[in-house]
């Protein structure tokens, strides 16, 4: 942590860094991008900023505290709130890829607590994992995320004129549609997996058809909309594999809570958001 963590303050002193994010988010895709990229920062793309671990220069920070006031506002989540205050002074938050802290079970000091699952890195640096690069993935207009709350595909669109967040919403299908790439040829892809390879078959008994659905759409938009070459995603890295790897159990751990505990099940989704990425490069 204190190497990566001192790397990147000395190239990006001026930063707003949060050190984690959570796997089921959209600022996660920004992550797995950056890895598959090659990048160290990435952008935070969701309504809130992640507050597990923040950095922020000094004078930045006392004014964050100064505009605190005494009586709080206590209908507002500290997260948001610091995204609120980030947007104002026009200073976007950026978290560090990959993470350098972890947020352990399902406990909050916020109040979260169990509705919102576990909420664990969507990729925690190891040992052996090289020193991060200072470079910076910017959040492009559309950023497709497993929603936690529904299971199902989703979208955080992006104001990129103000580079802030502006809405979210599950039209992932119909976007998939107009950015080429039809909603048969998704459909047909995952049947032939679904008939051919051993974890197709155990996951639709497990899951459902329409989880196992919405699950391969996500992963296979991540691939076709990454802000990233198409070289950088033929071959991922081992730890851009281990962030495609969260994408399953980030977005499923409410509807599906044994992908917490069954290694097995986790094997299946790991194949299953492997196979959707290559469908997705393949249609890029």
């Amino acid at each position: 942590m204190v190497e990566a963590l001192t790397r990147m303050v000395a190239a990006r002193p001026e930063r707003v860094l949060s050190l984690f994010c959570e796997w089921g988010s959209g600022t996660a895709t920004m992550a797995r991008w950056a890895a598959l990229g090659g990048y160290g920062l990435a952008e935070c793309a969701d309504r809130y900023v992640p507050t597990v671990g923040i950095l922020m220069p000094t004078p930045l920070a006392r004014r964050l505290v100064a505009s605190v006031a005494p009586e709080g506002r206590e209908e507002e989540p500290d997260d948001e709130a610091i995204a609120r205050f980030l947007e104002g002074v026009g200073r976007p938050a950026l978290v560090t890829v990959p993470n350098l802290i972890e947020h352990d079970g399902d406990l909050s000091l916020v109040g979260n607590a169990h509705r919102m699952g576990v909420r664990r890195s969507v990729l925690l640096r190891e040992k052996g994992d090289p020193v991060p690069s200072p470079r910076v993935l910017r959040a492009p207009a559309r950023v497709p995320f497993m929603s936690w709350r529904r299971a199902r595909a989703s979208i955080v669109r992006r104001d990129i004129d103000r580079g802030v967040y502006d809405r979210h919403d599950g039209l992932v299908r119909a976007e998939a549609e107009r950015s080429g790439t039809s909603r048969r040829s998704v459909v047909e892809a995952l049947d032939l997996w679904l008939d051919t390879a051993e974890a197709g078959r155990r996951l639709e008994g497990a899951l459902g058809y329409g989880t196992t659905y919405e699950l391969w759409l996500t992963a296979a938009v991540t691939a076709l909309w990454a802000p990233i070459p198409t070289a950088a995603l033929r071959s991922p890295t081992p730890a851009a594999r281990r962030a495609l790897n969260t994408l399953a159990p980030g977005g499923l751990r409410t509807a599906v809570p044994e992908v917490l505990t069954n290694a097995g099940l986790r094997a299946d989704l790991d194949t299953l958001v492997g196979a959707a990425h290559d469908f997705g490069v393949a249609h890029r």
